[in-house]
């Protein structure tokens, strides 16, 4: 009778541990339930479950303590792949350790070993079950192989775990990696319709892949109306289309272009067919096998204007300047003509025997004209001046004769 009853105990724990498999794809939930049942029918002090963390080296691979009741140290130290449980677990699918057996002590999973039995159950590959009792359990082989079975499936539930575990992780990582990816490609999207120069992109074919706010502004055409159009009928003039379409085909088969990385300046036309100048610099890009080309076109139109408008400016500057020097050259060759007769005319009537007085007056009158023609003489150096061509030279001279003649000029005034 009393047989019968165990018999029953049996069969109700094993079918509430059936029952208990699969409730959840939590890992520690799955185990603390699983495991509560167990511990509360069967009268067990404390369970644990290892699993293995492999490692690129074999021999560095740990076994690690992944649930324990309560009961159990939570920071038990990693069993390697050589302890002695999982080495004797590699042989058989479980087994039991009693105190009064040699192989006790080296047992220690690093719990709160009151003494008592201890089981060991192999989990497959993914690591062992560990159970302990006060009492005598497991003494009887029947008692390990009455829970083999249900821990089979246990075994099986771990795993599906572990791989719903994975799944969430790899879901989640996956949404990450593309929530960072959106984030990128919004901020390259911010950047390049940021950007001071039109961005436009083509790949092999030439037709439009890339195209920014800027482009639009230059050229007219939205986005959506530019995606996929050829960029050689949209804003290359007619002129030039031929000679694009030659330097594509060149740069494909020969992988050399001598526009490419390097700024030029063409024309391009816009929706209005106006046709304005532009800076352009293409640069190949390369992805999976295929060519792309990026281009970045500024509108040159102001800058064209500015240059121009300078231009004429300084040419204006430079008539004014060249007017300028004619007018002094020719007003110093108008005034040395009468001064070159004042001087001549200066020296003749010295020759006429002056008196004193008329001497004083011819000597003023030489003076003044000298001083005359040394101002008419600067006049020429200051279109020397402009032109470079101006030399500084020393002479000497009479500092009394200079003071004398100033003071025979101003004279007749001071009188």
């Amino acid at each position: 009778m009393k047989d019968n009853i165990s018999i029953i105990q049996d069969i109700s724990t094993l079918y509430e541990l059936s029952l208990a498999v699969g409730k959840s794809l939590d890992l520690v939930e799955s185990c603390s339930h699983f495991l509560d049942i167990l511990l509360r029918r069967k009268n067990l002090y404390h369970a644990s479950v290892w699993l293995l963390e492999p490692e690129e080296e074999a021999e560095r691979a740990r076994y690690h303590l992944a649930y324990a009741s309560a009961r159990y140290p939570r920071h038990s130290p990693a069993l390697t792949v050589d302890a002695y449980v999982p080495r004797r677990l590699r042989r058989e699918d479980s087994f039991a350790l009693h105190p009064d057996e040699p192989d006790y002590q080296h047992a220690s999973t690093g719990a709160n070993e009151e003494g008592g039995s201890h089981a060991f159950f192999r989990l497959g590959e993914l690591g062992f079950l560990h159970l302990a009792s006060l009492q005598n359990h497991f003494r009887q082989r029947k008692e390990l192989v009455q829970l083999h079975s249900v821990i089979q499936r246990f075994t099986l539930h771990v795993v599906a775990c572990q791989t719903h575990a994975r799944l969430v992780a790899a879901n989640t990582q996956r949404a990450k990696i593309q929530r960072d990816l959106f984030a990128s490609e919004a901020k390259l999207r911010k950047i390049i319709d940021t950007s001071l120069d039109a961005v436009v992109t083509i790949d092999e074919w030439g037709r439009i892949t890339e195209w920014n706010q800027n482009a639009e502004r230059i050229f007219g055409y939205s986005r959506s109306e530019a995606m996929g159009q050829s960029m050689t009928e949209l804003i290359v003039p007619p002129q030039h289309r031929q000679n694009h379409h030659w330097g594509m085909q060149h740069f494909l088969k020969t992988g050399e272009g001598p526009v490419l990385n390097r700024r030029i300046e063409i024309t391009a036309v816009d929706r209005q067919q106006r046709e304005f100048p532009v800076e352009l610099s293409i640069s190949p890009i390369q992805l999976d096998g295929r060519y792309f080309f990026s281009g970045f076109i500024r509108d040159i139109t102001d800058r064209k204007e500015a240059e121009a408008a300078l231009l004429q400016a300084k040419q204006a500057a430079e008539q004014a300047r060249l007017a300028e020097r004619q007018f002094l050259a020719n007003m110093s060759h108008e005034i040395r003509t009468p001064m070159n007769a004042v001087i001549g005319m200066t020296h003749l009537l010295y020759e006429t025997q002056p008196n004193a007085s008329q001497k004083d007056y011819l000597d003023a009158l030489r003076f003044s004209a000298d001083s005359l023609m040394g101002l008419i003489n600067n006049i020429l150096d200051l279109s020397k001046i402009e032109a470079g061509e101006l030399a500084f030279e020393q002479k000497t001279f009479d500092l009394a004769e200079l003071l004398h003649g100033l003071q025979q000029t101003f004279q007749f005034k001071v009188r």
